[in-house]
C-alpha cells in the first residue's frame, strides 16, 4: 500500500467516524428531545389532576362555609322570631293591663 492509499484510507475512516458521531449526536437529541416531550406531557397530567384535586376541594369548603353560613342565619332568624313574640307577647300584655286598667277606672 502507498501512503497515498493510507492516508485516503485514513481519511475515509475519519469522514466515517465524524459521520458515526454526527449521527450519535442526531440520535442523542432526538432522544432527549422525546424525553423532554414525555416530562412536559406528564407534568402537565399532574398539574390538571391537581388542579382538580384542588378545585374539588375548594368546592368542599365553599360548600361547608354555605352550611354553616345556613345554620347561622337559621340561628339569627330563629332568636329574631323569639325576641319578636316575646315582645309581642309583652306589647299584648301591656295592652291588656291598660284596658283592665280602663275597665277598673270606669
Amino acid at each position: 500500500m502507498t501512503e497515498e492509499t493510507q492516508f485516503l484510507e485514513q481519511l475515509t475512516k475519519v469522514k466515517s467516524a465524524e459521520t458515526e458521531k454526527e449521527n450519535l449526536i442526531i440520535d442523542a437529541k432526538r432522544k432527549a428531545e422525546k424525553k423532554n416531550a414525555e416530562a412536559n406531557a406528564e407534568a402537565k397530567k399532574i398539574l390538571e389532576k391537581a388542579r382538580a384535586e384542588a378545585e374539588q376541594e375548594e368546592q368542599k369548603i365553599v360548600t361547608q362555609g354555605q352550611k354553616e353560613m345556613q345554620k347561622e342565619e337559621q340561628k339569627i332568624i330563629s332568636n329574631a322570631k323569639t325576641q319578636a313574640e316575646e315582645i309581642n307577647s309583652l306589647k299584648l300584655s301591656n295592652a291588656t293591663i291598660k284596658k283592665i286598667i280602663e275597665k277598673l277606672s270606669k
